[in-house]
């Protein structure tokens, strides 16, 4: 992941990673999701365009 355009930081409980990052992607913008960056539990990373990153941060909040 170096040079890594980051977006979005997405915390998550610990072991739900991979199934956060699942539904960010089901979302439908277009984006790259990380679970785990580095093995760092509990987060999210999102590559992400400026211009649509604020609709996905509120697409997630829900």
């Amino acid at each position: 992941m170096g040079g890594l355009q980051i977006g979005l930081i997405v915390k998550t409980p610990l072991g739900l990673e991979n199934i956060v990052a699942s539904r960010i992607e089901e979302l439908g913008i277009p984006c790259r999701v990380h679970p785990k960056p580095s093995g760092y539990l509990g987060l999210v990373v999102v590559e992400v365009d400026d211009e649509v990153k604020h609709r996905l941060a509120e697409r997630i909040r829900g």
